[in-house]
């Protein structure tokens, strides 16, 4: 702030930097009075209100310790977050790793395994059928890859219709 301030001096007439918000707030210059009155009000209220408590502190330690111990249930309170941790992990931890593991059995367990498992079984079904059939002949292999090729052809002219 004290940098930007130089850009705007020396500045005859007035510079830009200061009337560029002029159009936005055509009223700001009738209430400039009463804004810095209150930045200064709120400037002194934090050093005055540091002053006055030190001097109570100083004169009247029993109020303080009074008040400290009035205050302790808030002061555990505060030390332990407000149990922010605490109720986030019941409300959105716990639940989401409950759900990631039903999810997990059911979907990785049931549906992808079971599909692994069943595509698995189909594969050593159809190499038992083939190797009965597979008789060490040239002509039966050439007679099978013939029955393929026409079976490729039958499912995907009935899945053009």
């Amino acid at each position: 702030a004290l940098a930007g301030g130089f850009l705007n001096w020396p500045a005859p007439g007035g510079g830009k930097l200061e009337t560029f918000l002029a159009p936005v707030f055509p009223y700001a210059e009738r209430h400039e009075v009463v804004h810095l009155g209150a930045s200064l009000a709120a400037s002194l209220y934090g050093p005055a209100a540091v002053l006055i408590l030190g001097w109570l502190y100083a004169k009247r330690p029993p109020f303080f310790a009074a008040t400290k111990r009035f205050l302790a249930p808030l002061r555990e309170a505060a030390a332990a977050g407000f149990y922010v941790d605490e109720l986030y992990e019941d409300l959105i931890v716990r639940p989401a790793k409950n759900l990631s593991v039903a999810l997990w059995a059911f979907l990785d367990m049931l549906a992808i395994d079971g599909l692994l498992h069943l595509a698995a079984g189909a594969l050593t079904g159809t190499a038992a059928l083939t190797r009965k059939l597979s008789t060490g002949q040239a002509g039966s292999g050439l007679w099978i890859a013939l029955a393929g090729a026409a079976a490729l052809f039958v499912g995907a002219a009935w899945g053009l219709r």
